[in-house]
C-alpha cells in the first residue's frame, strides 16, 4: 500500500553485526527448544517400540487432555499477577493476604 498510494519503496538492508548479535542471543533458546521437543516426544516412541500403536494412542490422548486444560492455572496466575505486583510496592500486608488467601472461604 505504501508503494501504490504514496509511491514509497521499502528496501531491506541487513546489518551484519546486529544480525550476528541476534542469532547469538537466540542460539541458547533454540537449543533449549530442541531438547525440550526431544524430551517431550521420546516417551511416545519408546512406548510405540515397547507396547504398540494402540497404547501410544491412549497415552497421547490423555497427555493432550492435560495440556488442553493447562490454560486454567496460567489464566489464574495472569489474573492475580497485577494485584500482587501492586501490593508488593504499596502494601506488603495485602500481598501476604493475597498470597495466602484460600479459595474455600
Amino acid at each position: 500500500m505504501l508503494r501504490l498510494k504514496l509511491h514509497i519503496r521499502l528496501k531491506l538492508r541487513w546489518n551484519r553485526s546486529v544480525l550476528k548479535m541476534l542469532l547469538m542471543t537466540a542460539l541458547p533458546f533454540a537449543i533449549s527448544a530442541m531438547f525440550t521437543k526431544m524430551y517431550s516426544y521420546t516417551d511416545r516412541y519408546m512406548l510405540l517400540w515397547m507396547a504398540g500403536q494402540k497404547y501410544v494412542g491412549w497415552y497421547v490422548t490423555a497427555n493432550k487432555l492435560t495440556y488442553a486444560f493447562e490454560f486454567i492455572p496460567s489464566a489464574f496466575s495472569a489474573s492475580i499477577f497485577p494485584a500482587m505486583s501492586a501490593f508488593y510496592l504499596t502494601s506488603r500486608e495485602n500481598l501476604a493476604l493475597t498470597f495466602e488467601k484460600r479459595c474455600d472461604t
